[in-house]
């Protein structure tokens, strides 16, 4: 009799034990289809982890975090995902088709942004292949909020920027501090400050955004409760960069500019700063109502396993699409496509005849040339470089690559005629310059940067396109750079008509 009572206790023990293995093990193959898939894409992954690592811009130094939260929160929700019937969305192997393609197209046009971006897309896709769409709708949140460590949020420096100007304008205006303020710059009797983007707080607005957004989720407040904290951790953060910059103006101006927040680093004052927010905000917003949230009741469906073997394997086959395609494709233009492509570029260049005084800066070139064309006022220097593959850090147009070289660019007050683009520059000793540069990709030329980087990207699907960037120098007398213009035109149209 004793053995026939202990069985509904052992059952009762089993449907419980049952329903926490399928939540661990279904959150647990979330997890794995989100690294895998920074995995697959290791180029994207490397590229931000070198702005996770970046310890002079700093701006996306929590990126490690925010991946280890995101992770976290899939597992937070592991008993409503296993409330849900896993069935695999096949259709999608479509969309990881595209996907794939797409990032390989961003990925060898040197489009970092674009191909970093498509990353949490792409677990998503491989999600919604293996589980469907309601275990990806439950999953959103974590998946948007990686974007929080990718660098899209650049796009807010100018904004951020401009508007830290204007602030810091009323606040020292407000103090009565005289200062003359030209663009992003100002002076005072003894000093001069430049609010760079480094200034703008955007490292600030996104770490606010961050700590808002994690709130609102942990404590599962409604939409408008989120929106609230969110706009509030914001302002703060925005203030807090305002109120950093004006008193390290007023510190400069009190001390003529002998104070330690102007002559040393003040990057950290600014973050004890942002803590002493941080605090401010907690005691605001603990005060709020919260949201209620009912837990999933933990029971699975009648026919439940963590994830099935055929929505596995198409997830993995979607994810394996780009790492096989360049695999089997290097990219790689043979030598003699290059060389004729460099003779091309040089023109009737003679090589070596310029002094090696420019520079531009290409960086991972496969081959460069560096000549002149013509003596006495006329002459016009010529620079090409040339790629027989890009990649990122090996590209024709980034943030590394520059046709000025060590000169400083200034805005032209002419326009080239097509497919050149100009550019006025000064060098170290003063001199005056005007810059022509274009872009050759095989035997077509470009003016845009971003038009030959996605030709170049589109083309790679059907050949091995060589690519190159050609610029021409001549001197302007003073800042009258009509007679180098003459000479430019001339050269353009004898050699690269």
């Amino acid at each position: 009799m004793s053995d026939l009572h202990a069985q509904p206790r052992l059952a009762a023990r089993a449907a419980p034990d049952a329903a926490s293995c399928l939540a661990k093990w279904r959150a647990l193959g979330a997890i794995g289809l989100v690294l895998l898939t920074f995995a697959a894409f290791w180029p994207s992954t490397l590229s931000l982890m070198a702005s996770w690592e970046d310890g002079e811009q700093r701006t996306y130094t929590h990126g490690y975090v925010v991946l280890l939260l995101a992770l976290w929160l899939i597992w937070r929700v592991r008993w409503d995902l296993a409330a849900i019937e896993a069935r695999p969305f096949l259709p999608a192997l479509g969309l990881a088709v595209v996907g794939a393609l797409s990032w390989l197209m961003a990925f060898r046009a040197g489009l970092q942004i674009v191909h970093q971006a498509a990353l949490p897309a792409l677990a998503a896709v491989a999600l919604l292949i293996a589980y469907g769409w309601p275990v990806l709708r439950r999953l959103a949140f974590p998946l948007a909020w990686l974007y929080l460590a990718i660098p899209v949020w650049d796009a807010l420096l100018p904004v951020l920027n401009w508007i830290s100007v204007m602030a810091v304008r009323l606040l020292v205006r407000i103090a009565d501090v005289p200062a003359y303020f030209a663009n992003n710059t100002f002076e005072i009797p003894l000093g001069t400050f430049e609010i760079a983007d480094g200034c703008s707080g955007l490292h600030f607005f996104v770490v606010a955004l961050t700590i808002s957004l994690l709130y609102g989720e942990v404590n599962r407040d409604t939409l408008r409760t989120r929106v609230k904290l969110v706009v509030f951790a914001l302002l703060l953060a925005m203030a807090t960069n305002w109120l950093r910059i004006f008193i390290i103006v007023l510190a400069g101006y009190l001390s003529d500019m002998q104070h330690r927040l102007v002559t040393d680093e003040h990057y950290s004052f600014g973050w004890y700063m942002f803590a002493g927010m941080m605090v401010v905000y907690f005691f605001v917003v603990r005060r709020w109502p919260a949201g209620s949230h009912v837990p999933a009741s933990g029971n699975p469906p009648d026919v439940a396993v963590p994830i099935t073997r055929r929505g596995l394997a198409a997830a993995l086959l979607g994810l394996a699409l780009a790492p096989l395609a360049l695999a089997l494709d290097a990219n790689q233009a043979d030598a003699s496509q290059l060389d004729r492509l460099m003779r091309t570029a040089a023109g009737a260049a003679v090589p070596g005849a310029a002094p090696a005084l420019w520079r531009p800066g290409f960086p991972g070139a496969d081959r460069e040339f560096h000549g002149a064309i013509g003596d006495g006022p006329a002459r016009v220097e010529v620079y090409a470089a040339g790629f027989a593959a890009q990649r990122q850090g090996k590209e024709l147009s980034g943030f590394l690559t520059s046709v000025t070289g060590e000169m400083r660019r200034a805005r032209s007050a002419g326009v080239a005629p097509a497919p050149w683009s100009e550019l006025a520059a000064v060098d170290n000793a003063g001199g005056h310059w005007l810059v022509w540069y274009s872009y050759r990709m095989n035997e077509r030329r470009y003016r845009d940067a971003l038009r030959v980087q996605l030709d170049y990207g589109l083309g790679s699907f059907f050949g091995n396109p060589a690519a190159a960037v050609i610029a021409l120098r001549a001197r302007c007398e003073m800042a009258d750079c009509a007679g180098a213009r003459v000479a430019l035109t001339r050269v353009s149209e004898s050699n690269y008509p």
